[in-house]
């Protein structure tokens, strides 16, 4: 099993969660950035246009995909699965929150002496 699809972020991070090799035929945006990634893991192939996307380009691009590609899909899609990705997203937030805090607390008492001073 395999996918080709347009590189979408969503997509191509629901293809590494289910550990399936994956190809894509970008359209715009950051489509060629996830496709040129997907690549650069040894999950997928070189990325394409849409444009380019013809039934020759499909079949031996798709057939040495799920050849070669198969062993490194379904290991990141294992460390995707068993990441806590919520977890940190979490903690990231509170750690931002914490010290956006602890600024405006400093800003505020800088500001309240020096009206006190005037």
């Amino acid at each position: 099993r395999g996918v080709v699809h347009h590189g979408g972020a969503g997509t191509t991070a629901a293809a590494f969660r289910a550990g399936v090799p994956q190809t894509i035929a970008w359209h715009l945006g950051d489509q060629p950035v996830w496709g040129k990634r997907v690549a650069d893991l040894g999950v997928g192939l070189t990325p394409c246009a849409h444009r380019e996307l013809d039934a020759r380009w499909l079949h031996a691009p798709v057939d040495r995909m799920l050849r070669d590609r198969v062993m490194q899909a379904r290991a990141l899609g294992r460390g995707v699965r068993a990441e806590d990705g919520l977890g940190h997203a979490v903690a990231a937030i509170e750690r931002a929150m914490l010290a956006a805090r602890r600024t405006s607390e400093k800003t505020a008492t800088r500001l309240e002496g020096a009206s006190a001073g005037a």
